[in-house]
């Protein structure tokens, strides 16, 4: 199956079953889903297989596994190391967010068929001549962590984070789809990975949410080095975070394009712009009680946590 790739998973007439599409000679993008849906739209040949035939799928461990808050530059991270030509990114696959929400599953089976999955994912035709693979995760898979870690217990993971008011202040502008969906905001209810978020106001709701991945991300983080604060970017890519996975460190000017081009845009035409004053203009006073009653201290605490001294933050 080297030659497809997973591409989504799905219950039909009470069976699950995974669908592969055809891999392109050369992804045009490096997004997951746009990817898929231009290889889908394009006609390429599909397969279907149960969802068992992971279970059982050979390949090499992703190098290394990145967990995020959202709108915290993971994207950068990615693109500038892939763009360098140190990693094959896999960014948000749409079957690992499926797989990880499936709570009909238990837990063990869940992290056996995500490890063939995102195997499968990282998967080359020719493997002797393909680059290792990151596996950069949704950002609600950090409430998931206990099943990712099980899946991939010897494989380094670090969390991104920033400043909660900042990226408060970039769903505002721009919404996550997740920050609207109630039904999935409920299933993680549900099966406890979340608090109720029910009747909230935008504000709280977004704030209660970023706590919740931050508290993930200090259960399982023992040591600064599965932490790294937006500020950090793009100077940490010199050899800090290549380090941590274990590929080779960008060149100069990789990292200097990195630090110009917005990592969003697949032509790569945009200028990156930290935005921060902008954004701390555009916060209101409603966002502002909400991150303090909620967000503001599970960030205290992680720049306790990743600084490695008390009262420092």
């Amino acid at each position: 199956m080297t030659a497809f790739i997973p591409f989504s998973i799905d219950v039909v007439g009470g069976r699950n079953l995974v669908r592969w599409v055809k891999r392109a000679d050369a992804d045009a993008t490096p997004f997951f889903s746009q990817m898929m849906r231009e290889r889908v739209s394009s006609g390429a040949p599909q397969r279907v297989t149960p969802l068992d035939t992971l279970l059982t799928f050979q390949g090499p461990d992703p190098v290394g596994l990145v967990l995020h808050l959202s709108r915290c530059g993971s994207t950068l991270l990615m693109q500038s190391l892939a763009h360098a030509g140190c990693i094959a990114p896999i960014s948000e696959a749409t079957p690992v967010n499926q797989l990880l929400a499936r709570d009909d599953l238990p837990e063990r089976e869940r992290a056996c068929l995500l490890r063939g999955l995102i195997r499968a994912l990282g998967s080359q035709e020719d493997p002797s001549s393909g680059l290792p693979s990151l596996v950069k995760l949704t950002s609600w898979n950090v409430l998931f962590l206990d099943i990712i870690r099980a899946a991939f217990p010897g494989v380094p993971w670090l969390f991104l984070y920033r400043e909660p008011l900042e990226v408060m202040a970039s769903h505002e502008r721009r919404p996550a789809r997740w920050l609207s969906d109630d039904r999935f905001f409920a299933a993680l209810t549900r099966v406890h990975r979340l608090p109720s978020l029910a009747a909230l106001e935008w504000e709280e709701r977004c704030a209660v949410a970023l706590a919740a991945y931050g508290q993930a991300a200090l259960d399982a983080a023992s040591a600064p080095i599965n932490l790294l604060n937006y500020d950090q970017l793009p100077a940490a890519l010199a050899a800090d975070i290549p380090g941590r996975f274990g590929v080779p460190a960008p060149q100069e000017r990789h990292l200097a394009d990195a630090s110009r081009v917005y990592s969003k845009d697949v032509f790569r035409r945009l200028a990156f712009d930290r935005d921060t004053e902008q954004r701390q203009r555009r916060i209101t006073g409603k966002l502002r009680e909400a991150d303090l009653r909620h967000s503001r201290p599970i960030y205290a605490a992680l720049e306790r946590r990743r600084i490695g001294a008390a009262g420092q933050v």
